[in-house]
């Protein structure tokens, strides 16, 4: 198995170099993935983002948005940015792909659920926290060396699931009309934090010379 890290044009580093030009380190947050149930709920991803930037104040954080998630992930985020006054924290929606990618290249850490970030992040030696729910990331992350992965399998009877469908399996046990996996809900923002604080001790940022 081959690890590839994507080889970036001039004109994409100069890109990822003027976004980040004057922050000293900087964290990618991922809102939510493409799949509802892959992600945590607005609230709660928001939630932690928050607890994040005050435990990080240092670091410069990118919430990931993009027009493949609910709105309502960027409408809760910029709310808690503005009532909390997070300074560290500015929503991002990259004007592509590999920009994003040239940025990912220059970060101390990558906080994400099951999603391409896991993977870009995977490829360059970014080290990534992954929030694990439906899928387990034995089967999606075993060859990446620095993934931190919160998997926590003994709160759910049928997971892993591999539910990749649009909607939440008919198996999902019912939790008062709340649509979030049952794994999800059970991550905690201290153990988050606990694992971006290992990630932090492997840092191998890009070099912005």
């Amino acid at each position: 198995f081959k690890v590839v890290r994507p080889v970036f044009t001039a004109s994409e580093i100069q890109a990822a170099r003027a976004k980040i030009q004057g922050k000293q380190k900087i964290g990618i947050y991922q809102l939510a993935s493409a799949n509802a149930i892959r992600a945590l709920t607005p609230a709660n991803s928001v939630f932690l983002l928050s607890k994040l930037a005050k435990k990080f104040p240092d670091m410069h954080w990118y919430a990931l948005w993009d027009e493949f998630v609910p709105g309502e992930y960027k409408e809760s985020a910029e709310k808690i940015i503005a009532d909390q006054e997070l300074k560290n924290v500015e929503i991002y929606t990259a004007q592509n792909l590999r920009e994003l990618w040239a940025v990912a290249a220059h970060s101390s850490v990558i906080v994400c659920p099951d999603s391409m970030m896991a993977h870009v992040g995977g490829s360059m030696d970014v080290p990534v926290v992954g929030l694990w729910g439906p899928v387990s990331p034995d089967n999606r992350v075993k060859y990446y060396k620095n993934h931190f992965p919160i998997f926590h399998q003994e709160f759910c009877p049928h997971a892993p699931c591999f539910a990749y469908t649009a909607t939440f399996p008919k198996y999902c046990p019912p939790r008062n009309g709340r649509k979030e996996c049952e794994l999800m809900s059970g991550i905690k923002p201290a153990e988050v934090i606990g694992k971006v604080e290992e990630a932090l001790a492997l840092d191998r940022r890009v070099p912005k010379g």
